[in-house]
């Protein structure tokens, strides 16, 4: 696997990634798999304890300061409230984490990015609990078939992709 990342949305010579997650599966492969590069891309990952979605106040004031410090073309979030089970028991803890925390972090890009030449490009994973689970199986789910979550997870899922489309 490779780590390519357009630089269409940004003039800059090299992207610049901020990494949200960067503790967890994902977030620690893509950190690993970019920094080894050739060339490497310039990244820098915080983890949940750096930038923790579950609390807005830290979380605004962590991206706020890596936005600034570290100026980057792209933000990769590989973070999430990921146990899908749990989160039927802590739909309020799923939400913050995977809805609120996304508005937020549109909203701190969105504002740097209208001081800056070009805006900042997110990129965020989604997950098949966005739709509800009918199609038959083999078939994969495509960007343009209807969501439907059934769930917590999912449908916090949905919620901060909705928040970073608006």
């Amino acid at each position: 696997t490779e780590c390519r990342v357009s630089t269409e949305t940004r003039q800059t010579s090299t992207p610049r990634l901020l990494l949200l997650g960067a503790g967890g599966q994902v977030g620690h492969s893509l950190l690993r798999l970019c920094r080894s590069g050739q060339p490497p891309i310039s990244v820098l990952g915080l983890t949940r304890d750096q930038a923790p979605l579950d609390k807005p106040d830290l979380f605004r004031t962590a991206v706020t300061q890596a936005i600034e410090s570290f100026k980057p073309s792209h933000i990769v979030n590989a973070a999430a409230y990921t146990a899908v089970d749990q989160a039927e028991n802590e739909p309020e803890l799923a939400h913050r984490v995977n809805g609120q925390a996304l508005t937020q972090l549109s909203e701190l890009a969105a504002r740097h990015s209208a001081q800056a030449p070009q805006p900042i490009a997110i990129l965020h994973y989604s997950t098949d609990y966005v739709f509800d689970g009918r199609k038959p199986k083999g078939q994969a789910y495509t960007p343009s078939d209807p969501v439907a979550p059934e769930g917590v997870y999912g449908k916090s899922k949905y919620a901060g992709e909705q928040a970073l489309a608006q």
